[in-house]
């Protein structure tokens, strides 16, 4: 009996050392798998700074159009008479953005100078 329980305490020892060593490490895949989610999201949020501040000299007319970035992810018109639709013109802006400026991620709202606003679109 005593052999019995001697072969069965080895048995468990090395089945749990055959379990450590083959069975796979999931802390550390999801330690593996975080660090590529970070690295993905760096990544995503590089922001093109030369080409937002060309945008915003684009649309700098003293006295008839203002621009800027209040936000990272806003870029504001002022326009001294806003065109009817402004959606549209926001839109425009957008493709001009993406096209000539290799900038986007952020929503185009135009305005007038007495900060009423006319229109907005999304440029992603």
């Amino acid at each position: 009996m005593k052999k019995v329980l001697n072969y069965f305490f080895w048995a468990i020892i090395i089945a749990v050392v055959l379990v450590y060593i083959f069975v796979p490490d999931k802390e550390a895949n999801n330690k593996a798998d975080k660090k590529t989610e970070t690295t993905t999201t760096i990544s995503k949020t590089t922001i093109n700074e030369s080409g937002r501040k060309a945008l915003v000299q684009r649309w700098n007319d003293p006295g008839f159009t203002e621009a800027g970035f209040p936000q990272k992810e806003s870029f504001w018109i002022f326009i001294k008479s806003p065109p009817n639709p402004a959606d549209a013109y926001a839109a425009l802006a957008c493709k001009i953005a993406k096209s000539e400026y290799n900038v986007k991620g952020f929503t185009i709202t135009v305005w007038d100078f007495n900060k009423k606003k006319y229109g907005k679109a999304r440029c992603y």
